[in-house]
């Protein structure tokens, strides 16, 4: 094979590649074809840009929420099981206790121990486990309400008149505090 047939294919099939390029593309863009498909990929783009921005703002306003809730909760935490009983102790009416127990000696008007008149102070044992009661019940309730709160800061709660799929809180007459399903 000459030199003159190698470079006479050679250039055969450059312009071949070219003319199948340009045909690719002014055949695609005859009617205007592949300027409405770049203006729709670009649409496309820039809404999955809008999208993540959009999830990049609610991440961090949930992500501000967690903590905000976290800390009232741990505060709550804190403040039920930090709490001392004023050096007062618990005391029932001394009625009670001649009823369940049988007749008390004496129950006199005037207290030494600061107590009200007819009233008797709970065994020490007994007053403890009914201030550890209390502060297991508070502890629930703390959680309960950090829930909760979490729940309302995400958008869980929603008015009557909300077309939301979740909860919706208001009742017949629109009280508040009904969940509605």
């Amino acid at each position: 094979m000459s030199i003159t047939t190698k470079f006479t294919a050679a250039l055969v099939l450059i312009v071949s590649l070219i003319a199948s390029h340009w045909y690719t593309y002014e055949a695609g863009n005859r009617n205007g074809a592949n300027a409405v498909l770049v203006k729709q990929q670009e649409a496309d783009l820039q809404a999955w840009i809008d999208s993540a921005t959009e999830m990049s703002v609610e991440i961090d306003r949930q992500h501000s929420v967690n903590q905000r809730v976290s800390h009232e909760y741990h505060q709550e935490t804190t403040a039920v099981y930090g709490y001392k009983p004023a050096d007062r102790r618990l005391r029932i009416s001394a009625k009670v206790c001649s009823k369940v127990a049988g007749e008390t000696k004496t129950t006199s008007a005037a207290r030494t121990d600061g107590g009200a008149a007819g009233t008797v102070a709970l065994p020490e044992d007994l007053e403890s486990r009914l201030w550890g009661r209390r502060k297991e019940a508070d502890g629930i309730v703390a959680i309960c309400r950090g829930l909760q709160n979490w729940a309302r800061a995400n958008g869980f709660y929603r008015s009557a008149g909300s077309e939301s799929s979740g909860p919706k809180v208001g009742g017949e007459n629109g009280a508040a505090g009904t969940i509605l399903w």
